[in-house]
């Protein structure tokens, strides 16, 4: 069970359901971390709703109302009908949680109480009596300057050192004052006669995230660690937050991004004279600090801004609902996920082993997404589970591969060392590609289940028997590595063996697709960690021998994209791409949305992949976008290629004029190594400002434009059956689809009225 934040007096009550609380600021104030803010209520989970009609949740959360005077006026508990798609009071909130916390929140509170939600610090009190928002906590530590393994808080004072940590934690930095001076991310620089104090277990980055605010001060005394939030900190947070701005703006100067670092300026001129008495002031003053430094993220014209889904819908009309949308919210590229066969969307041939989902009824769900992809100006890249199957997914369990000891894992997979498992899924992707004009194909789960703790996977008998094979070593020794694991003396064989057999598969399947279908691009869905030995991926040699076209990372954690992002532009190459991975579904605050998209593009991502649909919606990320970063159209380098390279140019055009003052040598811009050559003979090379030329150097390599069939007009596609659109309420809401009018029938009819009008005018002209 997750700790949280809850005050002493509730310690007492609950001490046996309740680990790790702490003391609150007011005697019969009651603290609580929240999770998210608008997002998905998971396990164990508080959030709160506020500024949007309903919280879109099931009922079985326990909910707590407050007006817009921040007083409670309703507690709505879990499993009570009235908690679904709860209303949210205007100008109020609604305080949903699950689990013993949610439990307790609910019984704490009583109507009639106070609440005030402090969205900087993502902390919501409640009092019976006036809040106190400020306080003072402790929390001890581990020690200093060591691993930060699991169960450890560790403060790192090396000055001008970084903590060295991997992405999974939360850090706060404070500097030689004793005033944190930033919070959030991994593997921070110390500061300056300063130190770091670095989170892993969830209950000490949300006790990090609530108190360890940009303006609090902290000490340290023995191996406690004191943090203390007043009135006189108000202002110290809001300059705190001003100076990551300004910051910013000389960041963006030297990037060479193209933003208005002039206007953000004055902005931040004019906030930096406010007053800063209250919360309200701070809160106010930093939002607006916000919306400047989001205003310093370049919009990028030429980008992939995908999605990922695996479809719910089971009619035509649904599809169609669902794509307008997706147009609508800024996507332009849908990664459409599907089985490797098992109950999948796709009409399958007679002799295939799987069929497909009997609850669509012949309908052609591809077909239906293809078609209004293309209505809507969308690539459809079909994003394939290779070797990956759920539980209920076992039609030929002799194909699946088995771990070296019980797995508690819902997944199952294939084992790549089966050579009709391979023979099948060839044959399944060659199906889909001559027959479905998709965009792309992409290979999801192109890896075995994770080794985590003492679990690894394929000690299955094709496994043993080609591993014997090709090493000359008795198969039993695949046994003993399951029992020794890393202490094997043939582990480092054994982690060979299995990439070896996940690399040939990729392989295989490139020269598949680019045999049958050379105008598609082909990619692979990446973990984030690129240990061999962790999940047997090796990304890089799959870029290098050009098997893959590009990879997308699913880096799905808070505050590690840019460290992703930097990782995997390694591995491209110079005809290759990248798209990151974002862990939409994680409920991550818009900060993070928007730093994570900042942070990839400046790393040397391509785009960004959302994961996934329902999360970009049900937490209005999209609605955020389109009126802000995502305001502006972007194309899809991959859809539109030789438009790419001309708006990429023309934004090279822009950044040398802006900051070199150079225009001529874009005068002609046929070839586009000439016009780098031309350049650097003038400039020296920063990967920067050349950014949008390497660009478009590499979509002139990668491009598959020279096999694909002349463009056509796609703005009324035939092939939609406009008439399905008629839905009163749609199914996928709990609604039920009309029966459609036979308008084909009135069609035939009136096609015979005209035709025997047209005989019987022949006939009086002839008489005539």
């Amino acid at each position: 069970m997750k700790k949280r934040i809850i005050p002493i007096i509730m310690t007492l009550v609950m001490m046996i359901g309740l680990v790790g609380s702490i003391d609150a600021m007011a005697a019969d104030t009651t603290v609580y971390h929240i999770d998210s803010v608008n997002g998905t209520r998971w396990a164990d989970y508080i959030c709160v709703y506020k500024d949007r009609a309903t919280t879109d949740q099931n009922e079985w959360g326990e909910n707590v109302l407050v007006n817009a005077e921040g007083k409670v006026i309703d507690k709505i508990p879990g499993g009570d009908q009235r908690g679904k798609n709860l209303g949210i009071p205007k100008g109020g909130m609604v305080v949903s949680g699950t689990g013993d916390i949610g439990k307790a929140m609910y019984a704490s509170v009583e109507i009639g109480d106070n609440a005030y939600f402090d969205e900087y610090g993502m902390r919501v009190l409640f009092s019976k009596d006036k809040i106190d928002p400020f306080y003072k906590e402790t929390i001890n530590f581990t020690g200093y300057n060591q691993v930060r393994y699991a169960e450890t808080l560790i403060v790192y004072n090396r000055s001008g050192e970084k903590t060295g940590t991997n992405g999974y934690g939360y850090e706060a930095c404070v500097d030689k004052n004793g005033v944190i001076i930033a919070s959030g991310g991994n593997d921070n620089v110390v500061p300056d006669g300063g130190f770091v104090v670095s989170a892993i277990e969830p209950e000490d980055k949300s006790f990090l995230k609530a108190f360890f605010i940009t303006g609090a001060k902290c000490t340290i005394a023995g191996k406690t660690l004191t943090v203390e939030y007043n009135e006189e900190m108000l202002g110290v947070t809001v300059r705190g937050e001003l100076d990551a701005a300004y910051a910013e703006i000389e960041d963006a100067k030297k990037e060479y991004r193209l933003v208005d670092t002039d206007t953000a300026k004055t902005e931040l001129d004019n906030l930096a004279k406010k007053e800063i008495k209250t919360l309200k002031d701070r809160d106010e003053t930093i939002n607006l600090i916000k919306a400047v430094r989001r205003s310093l993220i370049e919009i990028r014209d030429v980008e992939t801004r995908a999605v990922w889904y695996e479809p719910l819908e089971t009619r035509p009309a649904q599809v169609a609902k669902t794509v307008e949308k997706m147009a609508a919210l800024g996507i332009n590229q849908l990664c459409l996920g599907v089985s490797n066969g098992y109950k999948t969307f796709i009409p399958l041939p007679e002799d295939m082993p799987f069929k497909m989902n009997p609850v669509l009824k012949k309908t052609d769900l591809l077909q239906e997404y293809i078609n209004n992809c293309k209505k809507y100006g969308i690539e459809l890249v079909l994003s394939v589970s290779v070797f990956g199957a759920k539980a209920e997914d076992n039609t030929m369990p002799e194909w699946l591969t088995n771990a070296n000891r019980e797995s508690e894992s819902d997944l199952h997979f294939y084992s790549p060392a089966n050579s009709e498992f391979r023979d099948y899924f060839k044959k399944y992707v060659e199906y889909i590609i001559t027959n479905y004009d998709i965009d792309g194909i992409q290979w999801d789960y192109i890896r075995y289940e994770g080794f985590v703790g003492d679990v690894d996977y394929g000690y299955d008998a094709a496994s043993k028997k080609l591993f014997a094979e090709k090493t000359g070593l008795p198969e039993s020794t695949v046994d003993a590595i399951g029992a020794q694991l890393r202490d094997h003396p043939n582990w480092n064989d054994w982690v060979e063996f299995k990439v070896g057999l996940v690399d040939s598969m990729v392989k295989e399947l490139g020269e598949l697709v680019n045999e049958k279908r050379p105008d598609l691009y082909v990619t692979a869905c990446a973990a984030n960690s690129t240990d061999r030995d962790l999940y047997f991926q090796d990304t890089s040699t799959w870029l290098a021998n050009n098997w893959v076209d590009g990879i997308y990372p699913m880096s799905y954690a808070e505050g590690i994209m840019g460290t992703a992002t930097e990782k995997f532009h390694g591995y491209i190459t110079d005809s290759t791409y990248l798209i990151m991975g974002n862990g939409a579904y994680l409920s991550l605050t818009l900060d993070e949305m928007y730093k994570q998209i900042r942070d990839a593009a400046l790393n040397g991502a391509d785009g960004i992949g959302f994961f996934e649909w329902g999360a970009y919606v049900d937490h209005q990320y999209g609605d955020e976008f389109v009126s802000g970063i995502y305001k502006d159209e972007a194309i899809s380098f991959t859809a539109h290629e030789s438009e790419s390279i001309r708006l990429l140019l023309e934004r090279a055009k822009a950044r040398f004029e802006k900051y070199v003052g150079e225009t001529e040598a874009f005068a002609d811009v046929s070839d586009i190594s000439a016009l780098k050559d031309r350049l650097t003979a003038k400039y020296e090379y920063n990967d920067d400002l050349y950014q949008d030329i390497e660009f478009a150097l590499r979509i002139e390599k990668f491009s598959r434009e020279k096999y694909k069939p002349a463009d056509e007009d796609v703005s009324t596609d035939e092939s939609i059956d406009e008439s399905a659109s008629d839905v009163s309420t749609d199914e996928s809401n709990g609604g039920t689809e009309k029966g459609s009018f036979p308008w084909w029938i009135v069609l035939v009819a009136l096609g015979v009225i005209a035709a025997v009008g047209a005989v019987a005018v022949v006939l009086k002209k002839k008489k005539q």
